[in-house]
């Protein structure tokens, strides 16, 4: 029997390249016969020595790669030689979808996974081949332990994927919050996995592994990702190295890394040589899922530090060893890793955790009797159905407008497409009123009632800020009442406030609209950089524009009036876009859908630059939604004054659209050096951004200089 592996073999990662060996190892051990199918998914890209590509739009890369260039030779030689004598891979080699044609007949079964085959950031989308979608018959379709690597999707994602999934007659996910996330739109019954290092024994590892470190005494340091985000674990791995008298090995496995660390760098190692440092070390410090894995199976002392992608499955499989305190969440609990792993029952543990998912693969490929599942049918026929309303929904919703005014005064004093202002004005030639926000003082920011052009036009602009609303909802209940026609604006929860305050009432000639929000910060934090520009201006702060467009209108520059001077910051911007200060309801945002409750949804078009759109010119663009016949009808109205290009909302979908912003694992720590050492020392710490992004920041200040 033959079984095709479509995998991430290709990828030039420890984890991606052992798991797939760990596969192929444990079907030849049951007598299965084991290919990899050479699919080149573009996902290999990123390993190339020279990303030119990339070089236009961000030109650091290049030196970037010029500096790594002699170490990821090395490493893609090493990588390349790994593959070729120990991983099973097909002659042919795949490069599309349409490749696969005629394939189907060369195995008995196809596998898909495991690794973040089904990450659709990863993979550009939902990658059809990785479900196997070249494959007709659901029972030779078998999916052992894929990841989906997201703790949330947007409904197109999710509608997406549950319909590839629909065809597979074996199902499993390597998550449980994956599996949590799929399961209502899956008929078949989701089985968890477990990754496939853990499915054969120690021996197949130890045939492979290098000598290389073995009699040093030292500690390993695993990092994916930057440097810079990770400097916590690299300095606990330095401290920890010191306090033993042990050389510490560094690996750092992502770009933007230059940075000085007490060690003696890696990388470029081959995957037996990983396995040699991970075997020998002392102490594996580290951030990756395969380096705890591979610690777990050498009875290593380790640690982990959880990373956003990788933390559930982490958390999943140190709780199911009982070994949830080698993860470190803070400093203060650094004392509780002095205590050495007790291995005497691990290896016990280690057999319950893998016994259900080799049972799972022996079934698939039936070599064990199938269980026998009766089927709930009210309960198939609510997955069918949740899988129904969620494709149409998603048909529905891919309807999506660019939008600007006609007008490039307009545009110029809006801070996107000036969408609001042919809104406003369609409800104001009738009568009518228009609520939004304006700044009432440098300091805040307040909803208000507008009846007139003039009025109105204090509500344009961006305001970063969380606006007061004061009785404004009595207010547009009052108008309402009196039976004008009301335009509100406001953020998503304002809307929502607002329309769970006029439960009752009538309101057809209620129009709400919505803009897409990142989230409130601090107010607290917005006074004291108030106050910090005056000191360093020297001057009372009299005006405040919280996205110039004179920079153009991606860029995002703070400027500010003090007596007649203008001074343009950024420091607010880099604060705010670090998600630390955000308002802690922020991080759990119910309006970050795209099942929005207002009528129409406005937010910037961020997508536009990958596009040939004649609205593509940096003067300012909105993407708009229309949620409703209400908001149809509106939008309808405004048509002499608006220029409008229909588009897939799929490719405009910035993260607020579908998430609310992440609560960064580090939150306490900026507040903590806030509060102990005030604003004047925070921004000079933190609100400078890193290198590449003040070379962006001066391209655009050069840009705006030759206008």
């Amino acid at each position: 029997m033959k079984a095709g592996i479509v995998t991430f073999h290709g990828a030039n990662n420890y984890g991606a390249v052992l798991q797939a060996y760990a596969l192929t190892q444990w079907l030849a051990q049951h007598g299965i016969e084991p290919e990899i199918i050479d699919y080149q998914s573009r996902v290999f890209d990123k390993y190339k020595l020279l990303r030119t590509w990339q070089y236009k739009k961000a030109p650091y890369m290049l030196g970037v790669d010029l500096i790594k260039f002699h170490g990821k030779k090395k490493r893609n030689k090493g990588f390349d030689a790994f593959r070729r004598r120990y991983l099973p891979i097909s002659g042919a080699v795949y490069n599309t979808e349409s490749d696969f044609n005629g394939i189907t007949g060369k195995y008995d079964y196809f596998i898909c996974g495991s690794d973040q085959i089904w990450n659709p950031v990863l993979t550009k989308g939902p990658d059809p081949v990785y479900y196997l979608s070249f494959v007709t018959d659901p029972r030779k379709k078998i999916a052992y332990a894929p990841s989906i690597g997201l703790k949330e999707l947007h409904e197109f994602q999710l509608a997406k994927i549950a319909e590839y999934m629909s065809s597979f007659a074996s199902l499993s996910i390597r998550e449980q919050d994956a599996i949590d996330l799929m399961q209502p739109y899956c008929e078949q019954e989701i089985t968890k996995c477990c990754d496939p290092v853990f499915l054969p024994d120690k021996a197949c590892y130890d045939a492979i592994c290098s000598a290389r470190y073995e009699g040093k005494q030292f500690a390993f340091l695993y990092v994916v990702g930057t440097a810079a985000a990770f400097k916590h674990v690299i300095a606990y791995a330095e401290k920890m190295a010191k306090k033993n008298g042990l050389q510490l090995y560094y690996l750092i496995d992502g770009d933007k890394t230059f940075c000085h660390i007490d060690g003696e760098n890696v990388f470029g190692c081959d995957p037996c040589d990983f396995l040699s440092l991970v075997k020998n070390a002392k102490y594996v410090i580290s951030n990756s899922f395969h380096a705890t894995a591979f610690a777990i199976l050498y009875s290593r002392q380790f640690i982990t530090f959880l990373k956003d992608g990788t933390g559930s499955r982490m958390v999943n499989l140190l709780s199911a060893l009982n070994l949830e305190d080698r993860i470190f969440y803070k400093e203060s609990e650094e004392s509780a890793f002095e205590k050495a792993i007790d291995y005497s029952g691990i290896e016990q543990a280690l057999c319950a955790f893998r016994e259900p998912s080799s049972d799972y693969l022996l079934r698939a490929l039936g070599l064990l009797p199938a269980l026998r599942r009766e089927a709930d049918p009210a309960l198939v026929s609510q997955r069918r159905s949740n899988l129904s309303e969620l494709l149409s929904f998603v048909e529905w919703r891919r309807q999506a407008c660019l939008v600007r005014h006609r007008s490039p005064e307009i545009v110029a004093k809006s801070r996107s497409g000036g969408v609001f202002t042919a809104l406003s004005d369609a409800i104001l030639a009738d009568g009518g009123v228009v609520y939004g926000c304006r700044m009432e003082s440098p300091e805040k920011a307040i909803h208000c009632r507008a009846t007139t052009q003039a009025e109105r036009d204090l509500f344009r602009g961006s305001k970063y800020i969380q606006s007061e609303m004061g009785d404004c909802f009595k207010q547009v209940r009052t108008d309402l009442g009196n039976g004008l026609p009301v335009l509100f604006s406001g953020t998503g929860c304002q809307v929502a406030g607002l329309l769970g305050f006029l439960e009752g009432v009538d309101t057809s000639r209620l129009y709400t609209v919505d803009i897409v929000c990142h989230g409130a910060p601090s107010p607290r934090l917005w006074r004291e950089y108030l106050k910090w520009m005056e000191r360093r201006f020297g001057g009372k702060i009299s005006e405040v524009n919280f996205r110039d467009k004179h920079y153009g209108w991606k860029a995002h520059f703070e400027t500010v009036r003090t007596g007649g001077a203008l001074h343009r910051t950024s420091v607010f911007r880099v604060l705010f876009f670090r998600n630390a200060f955000l308002r802690p309801s922020c991080y759990e945002c119910p309006s970050s859908n795209l099942r929005r409750k207002s009528d129409i949804t406005i937010g910037d078009a961020w997508g536009i630059e990958a596009t040939n759109s004649p609205l593509n010119d940096d003067k300012g663009c909105s993407i708009v939604l229309l949620n409703s016949d209400r908001g149809r009808a509106l939008f309808t109205r405004c048509q002499s004054d608006i220029a409008v290009e229909p588009v897939d909302l799929e490719d405009y979908l910035q993260l607020n659209f579908y998430a609310p912003s992440a609560r960064p694992a580090n939150r306490q720590k900026y507040w903590d050096y806030f509060n102990a050492k005030g604003f004047d020392a925070l921004a000079k710490r933190y609100g400078k951004g890193g290198p590449f992004v003040r070379i962006r920041d001066m391209k655009l200040l050069l840009k705006a200089g030759r206008r």
